[in-house]
């Protein structure tokens, strides 16, 4: 079994963003993007999320992201939904390969996280890039540390990682 990737990060987590919906962390030890959302989850605030992320100097492609919406009410529609994938797509580059955990708290965030999922898929099976998304519906479980503990598990990264979110 692969060893999994252990953080260096202090005690306290410094978190970065200039919006105060969200919350960024780039931890390049577990080589991972942790992102919080609170508020109303909007296209436009997901879209100035990823240009806040793009933009900061410790970006690089490759990074996974381990999302949690668990302070969010969707404000999204299916065409917002399209529209981010479209968007996601001119973005491959950028992203590169890379791996997305989501902690979702609603069932209406679960399906549009998938829907998400699979609008970006089809258009990136036709682009041969990859970026594998496993989302959890944090309802469903009877201990809420579960889905975290697991999607740090996919990430690859040691399950004993301190919960940023």
């Amino acid at each position: 079994m692969a060893e999994t990737l252990q953080s260096s990060l202090p005690d306290e987590t410094v978190w970065s963003s200039t919006n105060p919906h969200y919350k960024i962390l780039i931890d390049l030890d577990v080589n991972c993007v942790f992102i919080k959302h609170t508020n109303k989850l909007t296209l436009d605030l997901i879209i100035e999320r990823y240009e806040d992320i793009f933009s900061n100097s410790l970006m690089r492609p490759g990074l996974n992201y381990f999302l949690s919406y668990s302070e969010t009410s969707n404000e999204m529609s299916p065409d917002h939904i399209r529209d981010l994938a479209n968007y996601l797509k001119t973005k491959k580059d950028i992203r590169g390969q890379c791996k997305h955990a989501v902690l979702c708290y609603s069932n209406v965030g679960y399906g549009y996280s998938r829907m998400l999922d699979s609008l970006y898929n089809a258009k990136q099976a036709v682009e041969n890039t990859e970026v594998s998304t496993m989302i959890f519906n944090v309802p469903n479980f009877k201990n809420p540390e579960e889905p975290y503990k697991k999607g740090l598990i996919w990430l690859g990264i040691n399950p004993s990682y301190s919960n940023p979110f």
